[in-house]
């Protein structure tokens, strides 16, 4: 990896059915079957998954795709969230925040697991897991500590390629929120770019960005169109910071 010491924090994929795909059963056989591998257990609400029609984000709230639960199965490390409900799978590979940045496993370990993931649900539940798909997403989260790089948030234009609008206090910002979305052809779809600042659990200042790629498979196989949206995740990350944060991560 060029950027060795790049803060990524998250890296998420998933994949998105046109109907209910597991029923609830079939999901209470894969929570005995992954209990080991992934000990520790929540039960939530179903995931809200959005699509972009035209200048709208539209959440699809429909119960007889989504069914009534969204099944989370965490590694003992929390370094592994598998997320499954009727209609979608999704995979993360996370970084905690006391954990040092350069410790990111790469593209191509996480997409591994994540189809290791899918063959295990196909191979136990005899389920085309390759058919019926709606959407693919590969999503990335860096968590940037920016008081190391930038006095101030007003100043954050230094380390990313956006701007604030005009100070109105001698104080200047002290918080930062944006969501941008755009279509995207290259991946029959479209993505979303969400920033926005937090506090870590060590209580330093943090800018976190997600960036989301989201889209269909026509014109390419499973694993080709996860390979595009690599490359242009790659794209985003080098258009999306400075030059001079880009020289701090070497």
């Amino acid at each position: 990896m060029k950027y060795s010491k790049a803060p990524i924090s998250e890296v998420i994929f998933g994949v998105v059915y046109a109907k209910q795909k597991l029923s609830s059963d079939d999901i209470f056989v894969l929570n005995g079957y992954f209990k080991d591998r992934f000990p520790f257990l929540e039960i939530l609400s179903p995931l809200v998954i959005e699509n972009l029609d035209g200048f709208q984000l539209v959440s699809n709230l429909d119960p007889l795709l989504t069914g009534p639960f969204l099944l989370r199965r965490r590694s003992s490390d929390n370094k592994w969230l598998l997320q499954i409900q009727s209609n979608s799978v999704y995979l993360n590979w996370i970084r905690n925040d006391s954990e040092p940045v350069g410790n990111y496993i790469g593209y191509n370990a996480v997409y591994g697991q994540f189809v290791c993931i899918l063959d295990t649900i196909e191979k136990t539940l005899d389920i085309g897991m390759y058919e019926d798909i709606s959407m693919v997403d590969l999503s990335y989260g860096d968590r940037i500590e920016w008081q190391k790089y930038i006095p101030e948030l007003s100043k954050v234009k230094d380390i990313i390629n956006i701007s604030t609008p005009p100070i109105f206090s001698k104080e200047g910002y002290n918080n930062l929120f944006a969501r941008y979305t755009y279509e995207d052809s290259d991946l029959n779809g479209f993505g979303l770019l969400n920033i926005n600042t937090a506090t870590s659990i060590q209580g330093s200042q943090v800018i976190k960005i997600e960036t989301v790629l989201r889209g269909n498979l026509q014109g390419f196989t499973f694993p080709t169109w996860f390979e595009e949206a690599h490359k242009k995740q790659s794209f985003i990350f080098d258009g999306l910071f400075t030059e001079y944060l880009k020289g701090e991560w070497l």
